[in-house]
């Protein structure tokens, strides 16, 4: 798939987070594609928000639990959702994700600075998002699952492409979920190769096909493992 090529990379970074800032929801919650140009546009994320996709995620598995009676994981550890039909996957999140944003703006984790503006974090937010970026093994095994259950429901095929801010990069590609026995993101320098190797995924290494899903890696992860992937510190600062 082609993109526009007459435009500089810092100014269509610029204009996707435009689009995401007045989209009305958090960043990497909102695909930003247009279908008309068929340019190829990721998925934004806000590492401050990291916060609200853990509620989104705690949820998902709530109401799942409530829905079918059975718990979330079984005794491998392997999620039971993916033994459901996507359809009935795509309600549990699309209730969560109401769910979430209702009471992340009630007890104050979201709010609007403007009529129209869309959900920004709040103090406490960052806060608790900071927080969860000092454990890297929860980190990485919470942003795993969330990314498993958007893979699941997506029409479009089980993994994405994502726009994250980093302490290397402004602006850096990485490709979500991870793959089975990947140990940390992995980082692309443009949305080409991002976009070829999401592609290749979605053809060859889809778990639902494979029945081979990623696993927490035994030894512990650390911050040097995540060095990629980890955002700037002026990420929990208020701007």
């Amino acid at each position: 798939m082609k993109t526009r090529t007459n435009i500089s990379r810092a100014a269509r970074l610029k204009g996707w987070l435009e689009k995401a800032r007045v989209a009305g929801k958090p960043y990497g919650d909102v695909t930003l594609s247009n279908p008309r140009n068929k340019e190829i546009v990721p998925d934004i994320i806000n590492p401050a928000e990291e916060q609200i996709r853990a509620m989104v995620q705690g949820i998902y598995e709530s109401k799942f639990v409530e829905m079918m009676g059975i718990p979330f994981y079984d005794a491998k550890g392997r999620r039971e959702d993916v033994n459901y039909a996507s359809h009935l996957l795509h309600k549990l999140k699309k209730s969560a994700f109401s769910i979430a944003m209702a009471n992340a703006q009630k007890f104050g984790f979201l709010e609007r600075p403007a009529p129209r503006l869309k959900l920004q974090p709040t103090r406490r937010c960052r806060e608790a998002s900071e927080e969860r970026y000092h454990n890297y093994d929860v980190l990485l095994d919470n942003r795993q699952a969330y990314e498993e259950t958007l893979g699941l429901t997506r029409k479009t095929g089980y993994y994405r492409v994502t726009l994250e801010s980093t302490a290397q990069h402004d602006g850096v590609f990485f490709v979500w979920p991870l793959l089975p026995g990947q140990r940390a993101p992995k980082p692309y320098a443009s949305l080409q190769a991002a976009q070829k190797e999401c592609d290749r995924r979605n053809r060859e290494s889809d778990p639902r096909k494979t029945g081979r899903w990623w696993r927490m890696p035994e030894k512990k992860i650390t911050k040097a493992d995540l060095k990629d992937w980890l955002p700037p510190k002026g990420t929990w600062s208020i701007r």
